[in-house]
């Protein structure tokens, strides 16, 4: 199980997590980046998933370095 960690106060608000995958990513209200289905602590959306692939390439695409993946 593996970790996904979006620090939403980093967000730049670029769009590229959500081209990588609009089904997993989407903009709130304050136009910050969300993970679809994730739990929001303060302002960080935290979500575990054994399929980490697309989350690893919207990291790499993300100009603000906002989004991690932590792999057990």
């Amino acid at each position: 199980m593996a970790q996904i960690i979006l620090e939403r106060d980093e967000c730049t608000m670029c769009g590229n997590c959500v081209e990588v995958d609009e089904t997993l990513f989407t903009f709130d209200d304050d136009d910050r980046a969300t993970i679809i289905g994730s739990d929001r602590d303060d302002n960080v959306d935290e979500l575990e998933t054994d399929d980490i692939t697309v989350y690893e390439e919207a990291a790499d695409k993300c100009t603000g370095e906002c989004i991690e993946v932590y792999e057990d």
